[in-house]
Parts: structure tokens; C-alpha cells; sequence
């Protein structure tokens, strides 16, 4: 059995006393050799057998020391086993995420196993002691403090470097937090930056203030501002390049540019195209220069302005007295041009010269079926029997 090394000083039970009074002491005696055990587990002054040792929780004694237990408001949910920063909020102790990466540092951690909810008051271990609330440590392993309330096996290399505590493996964490140190440590200094107009200092609240000098042709710096100035002066898209002349010379210009934009133009073009019209047979032009016109006239029965071409007609593989071919392509066509079409001396690979020259005589050609700006449609009737395979049909049209 344990020593409880407080004692009342009591027996366990009262002697030399009557029966009834017996019965009567028991319950109190039996009560403060009770307060008595408690107060000597609470104060650590209990002591085990070997045998009571080996049988016994080996971490118990840590569990029954998480007595640092405070309650702070929660203005946001936060839940089981997650590290607190501590803080004022109206007039309340408060608590928030910790979090190394916004030197928000840890002092306690969530031990109520629902967590908290939003607007409630909350137990919070303080510093030090027994959780549950953090699982899957490794024995032994320190942990420190990371992102969003939560521990890890490596110290960060950025923001606050916190220990916390020692993983106890299924057993669950000792929560022992410790002040920040190393690269990030500590609370974050107050910056504020004091300009001058040949330097500019960054003021610590805490370290040592930094002196910013201008710039000049071989360090990046801060920009005076007769340099401010002068930039502000110079248009968006400005050059320099190249000297004024330059730019203005035209032989240097590429791109396009509207004739709208040219003096001349219009003048210039009449001039070059009533140079380059040369009137033929039967054909009459009449430049006005001021009027800006070009009359051009056509009389007598000149061939000149004919527009001529062949299709190829295909009557096909058996002897047929119809066939007809569609020419298209005649942009300057009318529905009243004037067209003809007949067989000139030639030969297809079905036709020899003299199968064109007997359907010279043998084939009716008729030309219809005009469309203004499209073409015509040039058909055929043999007058002597079937015809078969392909002829070259002369047209012309004007």
C-alpha cells in the first residue's frame, strides 16, 4: 500500500470507543484520512513499493499536475489540443490560434475535448502540463511551435522559433513552453521609415535602425528627387534614340499610314493612273484634271475589247445529241454582252483536229443562261448522229 506521507494522525478506524459511538466517528475519521491521502497525491508525497511502482501508471503523476488551468474567452472557434495565444479583448483574457510563421506565440493549449466554441470560455493549460490533445507524438521527440495552433518535430527555419514541449507517444504530450529563440525569435519589432531628401532610415522599434542611401551608377538605392523630377517630365513613350531630323526624316518611317493623311494623294494617283491608261482601237480617254474624272469612250466595231476564252464540252462515253458546259469567272459580263461560241481546229484526248472540224459543221452551239458578273452557259446539239467524248468550244464575249 502507498505511504501517504501527510497524515491526520488518526487510526484508520476509532478504538476504545462504545459501539454506537463507533459508528458515529467512523464517517469522519474515514473523511480526513481521505483529505489526507489527497493532499499528499496533490503535493507529490506519496511513495510506492517496487511492486506498487511496476503496477502503477507510469505517467499518472503528470496527469494529475495539469493544475495550471485558466479560462479565456474564445472570440472564434478553436478546437481540442491546439495552441493559444493569449491576448485582451474587451476587457477579457482572450485566446487565438498560435502561429510561428506571424510570430503569434504560444502560452497554452485547448483542453476541453469538445474545443471551444465561438463566444464561450474555455479550459486552457497555461505553460505547463499533461494533455491528450495533441496525438501520434514520438517518445521522447521536443516539438515546437508551427502554423495554425498546431506542433512540429523541426524547429522552423522562418518566423518564431518556440519549443512547447516533449511528445509522449500514445500516452499523449507534455505541454512545456518555452520563450522563442533563434532566427525569427521573439515578438516582432515596430518598423517605421523617416525620409529625408538624401536618404531615408527604416527606425527599429527593438534593433538597430537602417540607413537607405540614394542610388547612383553602381548600387541600387533610394531616387533623389531632382531625379523624380526630371521623369515626371518626360512624356510616356519618349525616345531618345535617335536625333529630331532623324525622326522627322519619312525615308526613316516604316508602318502605314492613311491616304487620308497625305496632302497629295488624291492628286498624285488621278495624275499616275491617267498616265498609265493607254487608249486602244476604237477607245477614247479623257482626263479632267480639274474635275478629277477619267472619261473613257468606245465607238467603231474594234475587236480590241472582246474578252475570249475555251471550255471544254463532254458529251460523254455513249452517243448523246445534247451537252452543254457552264462558264463562269466574267466578272465585266452582262446580261446583254453579246456572246459566241464556236469549234476552232484543235484536239482533246478523245477528239482529234479532224473530229473538230467535222463538228465545226456538226455541232449547233447556242450561247444562254447569262448572269451578270458570273457568266453563261454555252450548249450543244449534233445535227448529225451522237456525239461522244470532249471538244474544245471557242467564246468570246463583249
Amino acid at each position: 500500500m502507498p505511504n501517504y506521507n501527510i497524515s491526520t494522525g488518526l487510526p484508520q478506524t476509532p478504538s476504545g470507543v462504545p459501539d454506537a459511538d463507533f459508528n458515529r466517528l467512523l464517517p469522519l475519521y474515514q473523511a480526513m484520512n481521505t483529505l489526507a491521502r489527497n493532499l499528499s497525491e496533490a503535493d507529490g508525497r506519496v511513495t510506492f513499493s517496487q511492486v506498487e511502482l511496476a503496477e502503477r501508471n507510469q505517467l499518472g503523476s503528470i496527469r494529475s499536475q495539469n493544475h495550471r488551468r485558466i479560462y479565456p474567452l474564445f472570440p472564434a472557434a478553436i478546437g481540442y489540443g491546439k495552441l493559444v495565444n493569449l491576448y485582451v479583448s474587451g476587457g477579457k483574457l482572450a485566446a487565438q490560434l498560435a502561429d510561428a510563421s506571424t510570430n503569434t506565440l504560444a502560452h497554452g493549449i485547448v483542453n476541453q475535448q469538445t474545443g471551444a466554441a465561438a463566444g464561450d470560455y474555455a479550459e486552457v493549460i497555461l505553460i505547463e502540463g499533461f494533455s491528450n490533445g495533441i496525438a501520434g507524438s514520438v517518445l521522447g521527440a521536443q516539438y515546437w511551435l508551427s502554423t495554425n495552433g498546431d506542433v512540429q518535430a523541426v524547429a522552423p527555419g522562418v518566423g518564431a522559433v518556440q519549443p512547447v514541449g516533449w511528445g509522449l507517444g500514445s500516452a499523449g504530450f507534455y505541454l512545456h513552453i518555452e520563450s522563442p529563440s533563434g532566427a525569427g525569435g521573439g515578438s516582432p519589432a515596430n518598423l517605421s521609415y523617416t525620409a529625408s531628401p538624401t536618404d531615408g532610415t527604416v527606425v527599429s522599434s527593438s534593433g538597430t535602425d537602417a540607413t537607405l542611401p540614394l542610388a547612383d551608377g553602381t548600387n541600387a538605392g533610394l531616387m533623389a528627387p531632382a531625379q523624380v523630377t526630371k521623369l515626371a517630365g518626360i512624356a510616356a513613350g519618349a525616345t531618345v534614340n535617335s536625333s529630331d531630323a532623324a525622326l522627322l526624316d519619312r525615308a526613316n518611317h516604316t508602318g502605314t499610314q492613311l491616304a487620308a493623311t497625305i496632302s497629295d494623294f488624291s492628286e498624285s494617283v488621278d495624275d499616275r493612273v491617267a498616265a498609265l491608261l493607254v487608249a486602244g482601237a476604237n477607245i477614247t480617254l479623257t482626263y479632267n484634271d480639274v474635275a478629277n474624272t477619267l472619261t473613257i469612250a468606245a465607238s467603231g466595231g474594234g475587236g480590241g475589247g472582246a474578252t475570249v476564252g475555251t471550255a471544254v464540252l463532254d458529251f460523254g462515253a455513249t452517243p448523246t445529241l445534247e451537252a452543254s458546259v457552264v462558264v463562269t469567272g466574267q466578272a465585266g459580263i452582262l446580261t446583254t454582252s453579246a456572246i459566241d461560241a464556236f469549234v476552232q481546229e484543235s484536239s482533246t484526248v478523245d477528239n482529234t483536229t479532224t473530229d473538230h472540224l467535222f463538228a465545226g459543221v456538226s455541232l449547233r452551239l447556242v450561247a444562254g443562261n447569262v448572269i451578270a458578273g458570273t457568266g453563261f452557259t454555252i450548249y450543244a446539239t449534233s445535227l448529225i448522229g451522237g456525239a461522244t467524248g470532249t471538244f474544245n468550244i471557242k467564246w468570246r464575249w463583249q
